[in-house]
């Protein structure tokens, strides 16, 4: 189990970079070559049992069927590679990772953290410090760099809100120091993504704030009879929160790196964008326009996950794909309601900032991507005693149906 979770850290850590143009190719191929020893894994270790969510299963072949339809329509070699890339990632990060790991979901969050988080997002700012305005690490893009503070701010955000709502139901069950240190490394990285000026990666963590208040407002009006001082420790919160923005300058940054940039494109938000969303809309067929639409009729490229699929692939695909996510997600609530660990949310919000993410970038067969099929695949292991049905080896099956029945007796 440790080689799996090593094995992980590694798959993170090399999809991170993934977005730095001089490691782009290298790392490319070394995500595949890890997703493809995945698939061998389940030849060489003989897994007895593979439990899979059936209609989650369903309606993804759906969706890669609909891309294979595509590619002949169109025609098009690129979008015949796109539909088997698809292939492996489901295969991979969502049939197979998740049996081969205990406790999935855990092992998945951590590797993330440790894998990609530390180094790309931690490591840089330790050496260097805030060294280029906006802000991008590593990245050539501080885009890129926005979208994995963003997307590691949800994560993290989903374990401090579980400690949270722990602390405010009985402050006994939670140790000070690490809600302390959870709540710390959230105005951390959403420091970080607003010094990127990247303005989906704030919008982001902007939602997944709002979605995580309610659930702490609910918990609030649902146990206020039972502990009324949970207001109380909610204004203590709050104060904390204040506290920690003295440290961290969240309002100036905010107006400096965003407030300025909406302003400065006052006369058109999306940079161009609408103009070829609208053309890609109008333009839509059921099945897309080919791989290359992007490159040979609109100025820019997608810079959106769905308008990418939509002039790519088509309408069925991208009605598919959203059935899909649709679906994910409500396994992702029946988790949070059901397991009561520290990574109980942190599903949920990594779908939710997958989908607000990629209205202002095309996050196709990248981190993020990778990280949202793994969590849906651990997801779907950890609900299976109620929503996944087990395939049994082939060979158990031919003996199982070889052996006579037994006689009924009087």
């Amino acid at each position: 189990m440790k080689n799996y979770r090593l094995l992980l850290m590694l798959f993170f850590a090399v999809s991170s970079l993934m977005y730095v143009s001089d490691y782009a190719s290298i790392s490319t191929m070394a995500v595949s070559g890890i997703m493809i020893m995945l698939i061998f894994m389940l030849i060489v270790k003989r897994i007895e049992t593979i439990r899979v969510n059936i209609k989650l299963m369903v309606l993804f072949y759906l969706f890669i069927a609909s891309c294979g339809i595509s590619g002949l329509v169109n025609v098009d070699i690129e979008l015949v590679k796109s539909t088997l890339n698809f292939v492996i990632v489901y295969i991979s990060l969502i049939a197979i990772l998740p049996n081969l790991i205990e406790a999935p979901t855990r092992a998945v969050t951590n590797a993330y953290l440790i894998g990609a988080v530390l180094p790309i997002v931690g490591i840089p700012i330790i050496k260097s410090g805030f060294d280029t305005v906006p802000y991008r690490g590593i990245f050539g893009n501080p885009n890129a760099m926005g979208l994995i503070a963003a997307t590691a701010f949800s994560v993290v955000f989903g374990i401090a809100l579980h400690y949270l709502l722990l602390y405010l139901q009985d402050s006994k069950k939670v140790k000070k120091k690490v809600l302390l240190f959870s709540l710390g490394s959230c105005v951390f990285l959403l420091y970080v993504t607003l010094l990127t000026a990247s303005r989906t990666s704030v919008l982001t963590c902007g939602i997944v704030c709002i979605v995580g208040l309610m659930f702490v407002m609910k918990n609030i009006l649902l146990d206020f009879k039972k502990h009324r001082n949970l207001y109380f420790k909610l204004i203590l919160g709050l104060l904390l929160v204040f506290l920690v923005s003295l440290v961290f300058p969240l309002k100036e940054t905010f107006q400096e790196n965003i407030l300025s940039k909406f302003q400065t494109h006052s006369y058109d938000t999306l940079n161009g964008r609408g103009a070829a969303w609208t053309q890609t809309i109008a333009e839509a067929r059921l099945f897309g326009r080919g791989g290359n639409y992007f490159s040979d009729y609109t100025s820019i490229t997608a810079h959106n996950t769905y308008i990418n699929v939509l002039g790519r692939f088509g309408w069925a695909p991208l009605f598919l794909f959203l059935m899909f996510l649709i679906r994910a997600s409500s396994e992702c609530y029946k988790y949070a309601k059901r397991d009561m660990h520290q990574t109980r949310f942190v599903p949920g919000f990594v779908i939710l900032s997958f989908l607000t993410l990629s209205i202002g970038e095309s996050i196709m067969f990248n981190l993020g991507m990778f990280l949202m099929f793994a969590m849906i695949g651990s997801v779907s292991v950890s609900n299976s005693r109620a929503s996944t049905t087990r395939i049994e080896p082939l060979e158990d099956t031919i003996n199982s149906r070889s052996q006579p029945s037994p006689r009924k007796t009087a």
